[in-house]
């Protein structure tokens, strides 16, 4: 007997519907730190390549808009009109929808305008995952967590190999490109025993590897002080010494500080609140993590110290590189245009190109501050609508502040924040855009899950 074939409304209300949601949600945050892209094609800057003018379509962008078209399509009848019924919902999704409509607009004075397009696609996708997984509700604190910290096993093993051999073999399926630290430009310590190589993990870069394994150890301990299995709890310390051994061999100062920030934040604030069953829970999983830095310290301590050398050659240049974009940056925002509208969605490169030409492609690099470089690219107005998205977010986590979780969330911003002060691969490398749109999600949910838990139990005392 032939089957009848499933149609779309009975297919969008399946169970089948919502296991693929869930795999493709589930599947995005794991390849999160990957970066494995197609190419289509070089804007040059010059007769050079710039690493921010290669147009790309990344996996995690096919398997995000996967997610996201399976949960619009299973939405209920209703969802939407009752999710913009909730004030913070509503001033989320309408600075999203401007935030990206500014973006594609930011094409029309761009300096690259398929360089704008291709960035205006990315910021697209990007709101477009923050507006789906707050109205679905299988999109869950766990089951964003959990993949997104099994994702950083492999990048957090890889960056114990790469620093151990002293070499970065290159993988076009992985995304990784080769390194050798002979060579110049790659990223390295200099010190008295020649140059030694920071991991970079699965990343082009060492200090996105220092970001996502601070911000990775965070959520490690923050799921371990939870009263957990004992296969989930071995799992949990396995990943503490991966992630506490790739954030030490990254060699990021900025990751460091927002790690130490961040974990300081959190375990002063859970002290406050008296929640002595977390911190019981949280004594061996910081043993370990304090175990695994204090040996890989006594190991090559000479060598990371130079990180804190102002006379260091490499050092001094790094923090002269740094001073030099921030001054470019303020002069091109003394155009009031430039300073309302910006230059254009990922075009800052540009932008100084067109200052000081004639300069090789990697001299021109976005300013190491998120907050400068949005206002840069997308003026004042995207700014003040960036700003609106992180305070709705924020609104109830603050406001419930007494919950372990928003104190959570607290601390993954702070986090976050010192990283976007120090740094731009939040919002100019796609990883770190999505990693953003990551923690809106849960910043959101964790303050909607204390303001439930806060009315349950004035319910009860009432």
């Amino acid at each position: 007997m032939m089957r009848t074939p499933m149609t779309f409304q009975a297919f969008r209300t399946s169970h089948t519907a919502k296991l693929c949601k869930l795999s493709f949600l589930m599947l995005f945050l794991f390849l999160l730190p990957w970066q494995t892209r197609w190419i289509l094609h070089d804007v040059l800057i010059g007769d050079d390549v710039s690493q921010y003018g290669r147009l790309s379509v990344y996996l995690i962008d096919v398997v995000l808009m996967g997610y996201v078209t399976l949960a619009i399509a299973t939405l209920k009848k209703g969802t939407v009109r009752s999710a913009l019924k909730r004030p913070i919902f509503r001033t989320i999704a309408y600075a999203s929808v401007g935030l990206s409509v500014w973006a594609y607009l930011s094409m029309i004075w761009s300096p690259s305008p398929l360089v704008a397009l291709f960035g205006a696609l990315h910021l697209d996708l990007a709101m477009g995952f923050l507006l789906v997984a707050l109205m679905d509700r299988g999109a869950s604190i766990g089951y964003l967590m959990s993949p997104l910290l099994l994702g950083m096993f492999v990048p957090g093993g890889l960056a114990w190999v790469q620093a151990a051999a002293q070499s970065i073999d290159a993988s076009t399926i992985l995304g990784i490109a080769a390194q050798d630290p002979t060579v110049l430009g790659t990223s390295v310590i200099e010190h008295s025993g020649g140059r030694w190589l920071r991991a970079y993990g699965s990343f082009p870069h060492p200090n996105i590897l220092g970001g996502f394994s601070a911000v990775g150890l965070l959520l490690t301990f923050q799921m371990l002080a939870q009263r957990l299995g004992k296969s989930e709890r071995i799992i949990g310390w396995l990943m503490t010494v991966v992630l506490s051994g790739a954030l030490v061999l990254s060699a990021s100062r900025s990751a460091w500080l927002a790690f130490a920030l961040g974990m300081g934040l959190w375990c002063v604030g859970l002290f406050y609140l008296q929640d002595f069953a977390r911190m019981v829970r949280l004594r061996f999983p910081i043993f370990i993590a304090g175990l695994t830095m204090f040996v890989l310290v006594l190991s090559i301590g000479p060598i990371l110290t130079t990180r804190f050398d102002d006379d260091n050659r490499l050092e001094s240049r790094s923090m002269t590189e740094r001073t030099a974009q921030l001054h470019e940056t303020t002069q091109l925002l003394k155009n009031p245009y430039t300073l309302l509208g910006g230059v254009g969605m990922h075009s800052a490169v540009y932008a100084l190109a067109q200052r000081q030409p004639f300069l090789p492609a990697y001299e021109y690099q976005p300013v190491h501050n998120v907050l400068l470089l949005v206002v840069t690219e997308l003026g004042l107005i995207g700014f003040a609508l960036v700003v609106t998205i992180v305070i709705a977010s924020d609104w109830r986590v603050h406001v419930h502040w007494k919950r372990p979780t928003s104190l959570m969330a607290m601390s993954f911003g702070l986090t976050l924040l010192v990283i976007a002060l120090f740094d731009h691969y939040l919002w100019s490398q796609v990883s770190g855009l999505y990693l953003l749109a990551v923690f809106l999600v849960m910043n959101t949910k964790c303050g909607q899950l204390s303001r439930s838990i806060d009315r349950q139990e004035k319910n009860a005392r009432a």
